[in-house]
């Protein structure tokens, strides 16, 4: 009988504000694109879990930026059939 092995990986990323306004929509895929970086390096490092945060300051801005803080996490499993 051959065995099958399934395993998944979730990856949970959670970003706020620091003024705590809505997160602008215009911020989102660069949020998720930061977020996901981080969550890969650190979980190379053996990590399943961390902090996280962000600055984003538009070129046409003259302002410090609009500062992000978040988490990311990690849940896998697998199993044999």
């Amino acid at each position: 009988m051959k065995a099958t092995l399934i395993t998944k990986q979730e990856i949970t990323i959670e970003f706020w504000r620091d003024d705590s306004d809505p997160i602008d929509e215009s911020h989102l895929e660069a949020l998720k694109e930061t977020g996901f970086d981080e969550a890969k390096k650190m979980i190379a490092e053996g990590f399943t879990s961390g902090e996280l945060s962000d600055n984003i300051h538009m070129a046409d801005d003259d302002n410090d930026g609009i500062g992000y803080t978040g988490w990311w996490n990690l849940e896998a499993g697998s199993k044999e059939i």
